[in-house]
């Protein structure tokens, strides 16, 4: 293993964090600080009503009645 990849093992939570800040920045400057938290709160109420509510097996249901 080379000092890279030991580097990216080691911290691979500094790294994607570092990411994802460099992403809500450059969003933020895009469409502005009030519609990005409007945005972000919107996402997150989304992932939390849907890890509640939304199951595989009902995903898997509805398709197989579509078709």
């Amino acid at each position: 293993m080379n000092k890279l990849e030991k580097f990216i093992k080691e911290n691979v939570g500094m790294l994607v964090g570092g990411a994802l800040a460099l992403i809500l920045i450059l969003f933020i400057l895009e469409v502005g600080i009030v519609k990005a938290i409007l945005i972000t709160v919107v996402v997150i109420v989304g992932i939390i009503l849907g890890k509640k509510f939304i199951t595989y097996d009902k995903i898997k249901e509805l398709l197989k009645d579509k078709n």
